[in-house]
């Protein structure tokens, strides 16, 4: 789901592009392959030090309904509105952020869309809003892609550039798709990134809370030339992962990593015993609380954040869950919590 909105972004931009219609927000779009590209400036006198936009904190378009993702670092949900309209809204309270407005963006009134690229430091963030599933609504994405520079990354040595975005690039290269991928592969792990999430055809690097998703296919269009797609996220949460875990996957609602692991349920538990203090933070038991079928350990950490393990055995091998709630997050959880054990309250029956 978080991968495609990638592309459709990129595919909305690039189709976007070939319309009358389409109001450029800048006519520095790429020639060439080109795309979107700009140099980090100074900061200011007067703009404070660099602080990462929480977007689960970011104030939303009025009467917008309940997030469809909600992260540090990925925000989606449906408005009321237009995306012109509404993308005016967002882009002024980016902008008093501090969130420079890049070259490149897009809005069409006709096809009801609006595309802005966003940098502060160097960081990007896009802005991404279109048709609403139901009448008269829009639809907003908003997602963190970190300061990753991506023509930096250890590409096979005669790779060309096809686009760049500050949100996605493209390169060729006259290499074979499995010799791709394993160069590729090989150099990013002596860089010191570590494989996060692999499916054929695609494989997504991490280095801290940095990710870069790589798709590698064929590409026809360019002479039978091997394609690269580089697209960089976000995380929200640094969360480690233990070494031989499988199907690793990680979701924005609500933040958690899914993994499963060859060991039982207690070798896992100490990996993050030992891994997570390293990280800031502190369990609340000195081992899992264990149940007949599956078992938990709650950690905190300075800024009052819930991280919580959950395993259970199946099939022969460790299920693991690491599910992260932000300060916000937990708060609100609490007071749904209170205002629920009052209601509970108030409704028992008056003792006579």
């Amino acid at each position: 789901m978080l991968r495609r909105c990638v592309c459709i972004a990129l595919l909305s931009h690039l189709a976007l592009g070939c319309s009358e219609s389409t109001n450029s927000l800048s006519s520095a779009n790429a020639q060439g392959g080109a795309g979107a590209e700009t140099s980090a400036e100074e900061p200011s006198a007067s703009e404070p030090p660099f602080e990462l936009l929480d977007l689960e904190r970011f104030a939303r378009l009025p009467e917008a309904k309940p997030p469809k993702m909600r992260s540090r670092t990925l925000l989606m949900y449906d408005a009321p509105g237009n995306a012109v309209e509404s993308y005016a809204l967002l882009k002024e309270k980016l902008v008093a952020a501090y969130w420079r407005e890049l070259p490149g963006g897009t809005i069409s009134a006709e096809y009801g869309s609006a595309n802005g690229y966003f940098q502060r430091g160097r960081h990007a963030l896009t802005l991404s809003l279109s048709k609403g599933s139901q009448a008269d609504t829009v639809s907003v994405t908003m997602q963190h892609h970190g300061d990753v520079d991506l023509s930096k990354l250890p590409l096979p040595k005669n790779a060309e550039a096809v686009y760049r975005f500050p949100h996605t690039a493209g390169f060729v290269t006259t290499l074979a798709l499995d010799e791709t991928a394993k160069t590729f592969g090989d150099a990013m792990t002596a860089a010191g990134w570590s494989v996060y999430e692999s499916s054929p055809g695609s494989t997504t690097y991490r280095l801290g809370l940095q990710t870069v998703q790589v798709s590698i296919s064929s590409a026809p269009a360019q002479g039978g030339k091997t394609m690269m797609q580089l697209s960089p996220q976000l995380l929200p949460v640094d969360l480690p992962i233990p070494p031989n875990a499988e199907g690793i996957r990680f979701r924005h609602r609500p933040v958690e990593l899914n993994f499963e692991h060859p060991g039982d349920w207690n070798e896992v538990a100490k990996f993050y015993q030992t891994e997570l203090p390293r990280l800031g933070w502190k369990p609340t038991t000195e081992n899992l609380i264990e149940n007949e079928n599956d078992a938990f350990q709650i950690y905190r950490n300075a800024e009052q954040a819930l991280a919580q393990l959950k395993v259970e055995t199946r099939g022969g091998k460790t299920q693991a869950t690491v599910e992260y709630q932000s300060p916000t997050v937990f708060e609100e959880n609490e007071q749904r919590f209170e205002e629920l054990r009052k209601k509970q309250e108030a409704e028992k029956p008056a003792k006579p």
